[in-house]
């Protein structure tokens, strides 16, 4: 398999060749069970770089660091849950455990499936991240909102902007239950910028185990 890997981690990924195979378009990532940072492939570095990460994402710098360390603080209890959950999951399928989640552009609304496979005993993760769904905004229906010259409706009491880390949308500290779709932000969001999650992508992307 292409791609970045950690010394050790190679030996981990033979299944591969018996088992699922990738396309070619998947972010894949590869983690030790303390969760840092094992493999990574092109898929990883195209997208950190065209959705403006960090350069040290797309160099073998990352290996070690905890991919925790780059996950919004408001979902690090839900995919430390997963990735245990999964280092600990024996099923028939060639992967553990799969979830949905969005990550949408400033154009395009984009989900995505993961798929966990646990390797060699609970060794380490092999994550595949999979675009199944793309559209513009404008075919969901989505509204646009242009950014305020004052931006004071969408401040709260810290004067921080608060973003959905899942959908992306921005709550209105006016108006109870409302997170609008501003583009701009998305794009280049402002400089007091903090994330949370609305109620719908709480409910239906990181619901609470039961």
């Amino acid at each position: 398999m292409n791609g970045v890997c950690a010394p050790g981690f190679d030996r981990l990924l033979g299944f591969m060749e018996t088992g699922w195979q990738a396309d070619g378009t998947e972010i894949i990532y590869g983690i030790w069970p303390d969760f840092s940072l094992a493999y990574f492939n092109e898929g990883w570095v195209r997208f950190a770089r065209e959705n403006d990460g960090a350069s040290w994402l797309m160099s073998p710098e990352c290996l070690g660091r905890s991919v925790l360390d780059v996950t919004s603080a408001d979902l690090r209890p839900f995919y430390r849950e997963l990735f245990s959950r999964a280092l600990t999951s024996v099923t028939a399928r060639p992967y553990s455990i799969s979830h949905e989640y969005e990550c949408s552009s400033a154009e395009n609304y984009r989900k995505f499936a993961m798929l966990l496979f646990r390797l060699d005993g609970g060794q380490g993760l092999l994550i595949a991240n999979s675009l199944v769904v793309e559209m513009p905004h404008e075919a969901r229906g989505t509204l646009p909102v242009e950014p305020p010259t004052d931006s004071t409706p969408y401040c709260n009491e810290h004067e921080l902007i608060v973003q959905c880390a899942a959908c992306r949308r921005i709550r209105h500290q006016q108006l109870d239950g409302r997170w609008d779709w501003i583009p701009a932000w998305v794009r280049r969001p402002p400089e007091r910028t903090s994330h949370g999650l609305c109620d719908l992508c709480m409910s239906y992307y990181y619901p609470p185990r039961q």
